[in-house]
């Protein structure tokens, strides 16, 4: 993982702030198996390019067994890899399930009208 994906995360986060079901995330990433995947990702969106996670969700999603060793390595690992070719699209319809219908306005962004 680069930034590329962390900077899809703040930016999701930035347009549905107020959309975002963090109850539901967290169950899904439960069932999914993902706890520590989904923690890690938004900790280092947090961490790294200043996404808005709110900490009641990040506390929410740490792992009970989560080892501080794994985000330093993470972090590292990002700071190599710089910059990917990973898209964005991806990330967001990823997400979206997560999001309350209609919560969130649309917003301008260089020009474009974006959901």
């Amino acid at each position: 993982m680069g930034l590329r994906p962390l900077c899809d995360i703040a930016v999701i986060l930035q347009r549905h702030k107020n959309g975002i079901d963090w109850p539901q995330v967290r169950a899904r990433a439960m069932e999914w198996r993902a706890g520590k995947c989904v923690y890690l990702s938004l900790w280092l969106a947090k961490e790294l390019v200043r996404a808005d996670v709110p900490a009641l969700a990040l506390k929410s999603l740490r792992p009970s067994d989560f080892n501080e060793r794994w985000s330093n390595l993470a972090r590292h690992q990002v700071a190599l890899a710089g910059g990917d070719p990973v898209l964005s699209e991806p990330i967001k319809s990823a997400l979206l399930p997560f999001m309350k219908l209609g919560a969130a306005p649309a917003h301008k962004c260089g020009g474009a009208e974006s959901n």
